[in-house]
C-alpha cells in the first residue's frame, strides 16, 4: 500500500491510497498491471485532527496535574502552618488560664467581686480560644483523613446564652 499526496482539478491536496498488483503469465513474466485508488483524504485529515486533539489533551492533563500538585503541596503546608501555630498557641493560652484560675482562689483576699468575675472572664475566654484552637486543628485532621466525624446534638439555647456572656461588658 503507498499512500500519495495529488492535487485534484480544483487545485485541493488529496491523500489517494494505492494498492498495486501485478498479474503473470506460465512462465512469470508481467501480462498486467492492476491498480487500486482510493481517496483517503478524510481519514487523514480526521487523524491528524484526533492527533492534534490528543496532543492538547495530553498537554491539559500535564498542566491539571501539575496544578493539582500545587494545590497539594499548598494544603499540605497550610496543615503544618496551623498544627504548628496551635501548639505555639496552646502554651500561653494554658498558661492565661492557669494564672487566672490561681488568682481567681484570692488567697490574700484582696480582689473584689468585680476583680473576680474579670478573672473569670479570662479563664473562660481563654478555655474558649483553646476549644477554637483545637477545633482548627480538628478541620486540618480532618482534610488529612485522620479522623471520623460524629453527629451529635447541641442545645443552642445555652451557646446562645455563653456567647451573650462573653460580650455583655463590651455592650
Amino acid at each position: 500500500v503507498i499512500h500519495l499526496q495529488l492535487v485534484a482539478k480544483n487545485r485541493r491536496t488529496i491523500t489517494v491510497e494505492c494498492l498495486c498488483s501485478v498479474t503473470r503469465d506460465e512462465r512469470g513474466e508481467p501480462t498486467a498491471l492492476i491498480l487500486f485508488q482510493r481517496d483517503v483524504t478524510v481519514q487523514f485529515e480526521s487523524h491528524d485532527k484526533l492527533s492534534k486533539h490528543a496532543a492538547q489533551l495530553e498537554s491539559r492533563n500535564v498542566a491539571l496535574a501539575d496544578a493539582y500538585e500545587g494545590v497539594e503541596q499548598a494544603n499540605r503546608t497550610k496543615s503544618e502552618f496551623l498544627v504548628n501555630m496551635g501548639n505555639e498557641l496552646r502554651t500561653p493560652i494554658n498558661s492565661v488560664i492557669g494564672l487566672s484560675q490561681k488568682l481567681s482562689r484570692n488567697p490574700r483576699h484582696n480582689l473584689d467581686q468585680e476583680e473576680l468575675q474579670y478573672l473569670e472572664k479570662i479563664r473562660s475566654n481563654g478555655e474558649h480560644l483553646l476549644v477554637v484552637i483545637n477545633d482548627i486543628l480538628d478541620i486540618s485532621k480532618i482534610e488529612a483523613g485522620k479522623m471520623e466525624l460524629t453527629r451529635q446534638e447541641i442545645a443552642i439555647d445555652g451557646l446562645i446564652r455563653e456567647t451573650l456572656a462573653e460580650y455583655e461588658d463590651q455592650v
